[in-house]
């Protein structure tokens, strides 16, 4: 009675989470519909760098205090790692500022960009994304999933708009997309932040070292581990622009917009409400081992169908929805999806780390995954490799990667999940194999 009590708890809260992203995604995903037609693909190779450098960035600028929010026990504690994450976020946002301004040349030949005005606003954008993401944490812990699903919908509903604004009446000079991207930003930390019941500054110096002292190993451990990871994510947009072109990190861009964030966005819903559960029921393996393995079918059910899908005429799907234009991320979506499935089934557990206090293990995997996948992208550019030869590489070694972290999470959780995997990817992939065959042969 316990754990369906827990189950059905799980399923409502996480629903609330979920519904908000399924609105935001949606929006999102039928404005690319639109937006591919008056955008150009080196203006969606722009906006994925800037969304990949403010990634990267925002993963270490809060030094990770944010991720303790929930876990910590004591009320007032838990208020200022809030302050602290939020107070971090604006010191490093006025430091890479100056960076940018000083380094701006340097920073361009890194990336392989001709121009980049928007380098500048990259980390005020940054600093408030991070503040975001500590205020999500402080109203999760508050349950107030409501808030986070409408601050979802309020970001990308307002990003949306002015990239359809933009075209008609270019009211900010500049990339339309980027431009977009900022206003949702600062309109959801608005909202994310009214009435939060924190008094920004009801505490000490003392207090927030004293947090700093108690939670030191995330920013030793935790941030640098988020680091590795976040990077290994986003260095195919780096790669692909450097070795490239920006055009090429377009069709990339439209690929992973249109298969990766939706199902990241639906994994990160679940993995907020998920992380709550686990922190609160860490001792007890049978009541974890109940909802993890709930979960892991729940989101197999969820994405099998569209990742068989997009496998096996993503080519075909791209092209007519998108125009002709856009073959080339129809192509890289198709050998990337079975790697976005795996990254979709293995980041709501990922939490588990923390909860089980495994932060060096996280760090030594992230380390691991960046160094094989990474490897595996450059060394087929460098040698020679066509984009999307290199990109099939470098899915099918991080593929690997995360089905081996998965099974190790469920070892923490209680009950082996081997089985399962093998299973199901031993019918995914030769099913997706013999309907690509037989298409060809019909066709």
């Amino acid at each position: 009675m316990k754990i369906t009590s827990l189950r059905s708890s799980f399923i409502k809260s996480a629903g609330l989470l979920f519904s908000g992203s399924l609105v935001a995604q949606a929006i999102g995903f039928v404005a690319t519909l639109f937006l591919t037609a008056f955008y150009s693909p080196e203006e969606f190779g722009a906006v994925t760098v800037f969304q990949s450098i403010i990634a990267v960035c925002v993963v270490f600028s809060g030094l990770r205090f944010e991720v303790a929010i929930v876990a910590e026990d004591d009320e007032e504690k838990a208020k200022d790692l809030t302050r602290l994450s939020m107070l971090l976020n604006l010191s490093f946002g006025a430091v890479f500022s100056l960076i940018a301004v000083v380094f701006h040349r340097q920073i361009c030949t890194l990336f392989g960009l001709e121009e980049a005005p928007w380098l500048y606003v990259v980390s005020p954008v940054f600093a408030i994304t991070g503040c975001i993401e500590a205020l999500v944490h402080w109203r999760n812990r508050q349950k107030k999933y409501q808030r986070i699903s409408i601050n979802r919908m309020i970001s990308a509903g307002s990003a949306t708009s002015y990239k359809f604004l933009h075209i008609v009446v270019e009211l900010i000079k500049g990339n339309g997309l980027i431009i977009g991207h900022i206003i949702g930003q600062v309109l959801g930390f608005i909202h994310i932040g009214r009435n939060s019941s924190i008094q920004w500054f009801d505490t000490t110096v003392d207090r927030l070292k004293s947090v700093f002292k108690e939670y030191q190993q995330f920013p030793k451990i935790s941030a640098p581990a988020a680091l590795v990871n976040t990077l290994a994510l986003h260095m195919p947009a780096f790669m692909i622009t450097a070795f490239a072109g920006e055009s090429n990190t377009g069709f990339y861009g439209i690929s992973q917009k249109l298969t990766y964030i939706p199902l990241s966005l639906l994994a990160m819903a679940v993995s907020q409400v998920f992380y709550e559960r686990i922190a609160r029921l860490r001792t007890d393996q049978e009541a974890t081992a109940e909802i993890s393995h709930s979960l892991f079918n729940f989101l197999v059910l969820l994405g099998v169908i569209p990742v068989i899908a997009v496998a096996v005429w993503g080519d075909v799907i791209f092209p007519f929805i998108l125009g002709d234009k856009w073959t080339t991320s129809g192509q890289m979506a198709q050998v990337l999806i079975l790697f976005y499935f795996t990254m979709f089934l293995t980041s709501p557990f990922s939490s588990s780390f923390v909860v089980y206090d495994k932060l060096k293990q996280q760090l030594i995997y992230n380390i691991s995954f960046i160094i094989v996948t990474g490897g595996t992208l450059y060394f087929t550019f460098v040698n020679g490799w066509d984009t999307l030869d290199a990109i099939a590489a470098f899915a099918i070694a991080g593929g690997v990667m995360r089905l081996f972290i998965l099974n190790y999470f469920f070892k923490l959780l209680g009950k082996s999940l081997l089985l399962k995997t093998l299973l199901l990817f031993g019918i995914l992939i030769p099913l997706v194999l013999a309907l690509q065959y037989i298409r060809s042969q019909i066709g």
